[in-house]
C-alpha cells in the first residue's frame, strides 16, 4: 500500500506543471512585448497604438523617455473616448501626463474594448523622438488556477483510489502464491532443482514422516530412498 501511495503521489508532482498549464490559457503570466519605441512625432501631430481587443484586468505597461525635442503629452483612452477627444469633444482619459520628459505606468483595463496608448506633439516647430517600450501584460486568472487545482485534485484521488482498490487484490495473488508454496503434505518438499520429493512406507503406506526420517513412524519398517517425482 506505502508504494502505490508513494507512486501515486510522485506521478502528480511531475504532471501537476502540465496539468495547470492546461487549464489556463497560453498567454496567462506572459507579458507580450507589443512595440519598441523608437518613434519621430511631427509637430502638432498625434502618434497612437491600437489594440483590437482587450478584455478587463489586461495591464498596458508604458516606458518611455523622450530623447529629442524635450517634453510631450502623453494618455491612455479606449478608442470611444479617443474619437471624441480628435473630434474635440469631452472625452474620459487615464494616465494622463502633460509636458512630460519620461514615464513609466501600467495601467489596468477597466473595460473590454479597443483601446489606445496616445502621444501627442503640440509644439509647431520641433518634432519629438521617443524611446521606449509598450507592453501588454495578461495577468494571472484567479478561476483558471481554480480550476487547474480542481483537476489535480480529482486525478489524486483517482490514483489513490486505484492503489486502495489494487491492494487487496494484491494480498489475496501473495496469500494464494504463498498456500501454493507452502501448503503441500510433510511428505512433499520441493528441492533446488524445482522438483518434488516425496518419502512414503511401503508397508503400511503411511506418508506423515520427518524429511529425514530413515523408518516409519507408523510400523517401524525402513524408509524407502525419496525418488523424484519430475
Amino acid at each position: 500500500m506505502k508504494r502505490e501511495v508513494i507512486t501515486g503521489v510522485l506521478l502528480i508532482i511531475v504532471m501537476a506543471p502540465a496539468l495547470v498549464q492546461a487549464a489556463a490559457p497560453a498567454q496567462e503570466n506572459d507579458i507580450l512585448p507589443l512595440a519598441d519605441l523608437d518613434i519621430w512625432v511631427d509637430q502638432l501631430s498625434v502618434y497612437c497604438y491600437n489594440w483590437t481587443q482587450l478584455d478587463v484586468g489586461n495591464v498596458i505597461y508604458v516606458d518611455f523617455e523622450v530623447t529629442s525635442g524635450a517634453e510631450i503629452t502623453f494618455f491612455i483612452c479606449d478608442a470611444e473616448n479617443y474619437d471624441l477627444w480628435i473630434n474635440e469633444q469631452n472625452a474620459t482619459a487615464y494616465e494622463v501626463q502633460n509636458s512630460v520628459g519620461s514615464y513609466s505606468t501600467s495601467f489596468s483595463v477597466p473595460s473590454d474594448g479597443v483601446w489606445r496608448v496616445v502621444f501627442i506633439n503640440y509644439n509647431s516647430l520641433v518634432r519629438k523622438h521617443i524611446e521606449g517600450t509598450v507592453e501588454i501584460i495578461y495577468p494571472t486568472s484567479p478561476s483558471n488556477l481554480a480550476f487547474g487545482a480542481l483537476l489535480i485534485g480529482i486525478i489524486s484521488v483517482l490514483i489513490l483510489g486505484i492503489a486502495v482498490a489494487f491492494h487487496p487484490i494484491r494480498k489475496r495473488a501473495k496469500m494464494r502464491k504463498d498456500m501454493l508454496e507452502y501448503g503441500q503434505p510433510p511428505s512433499q518438499r520441493t528441492d533446488t532443482s524445482g522438483r518434488t520429493r516425496t518419502s512414503y512406507c511401503s508397508t503400511c503406506g503411511h506418508s506423515h514422516h520427518l524429511p529425514n526420517a530413515r523408518v516409519c513412524s507408523n510400523c517401524g519398517a525402513p524408509l524407502d530412498s525419496p525418488s523424484d517425482i519430475s
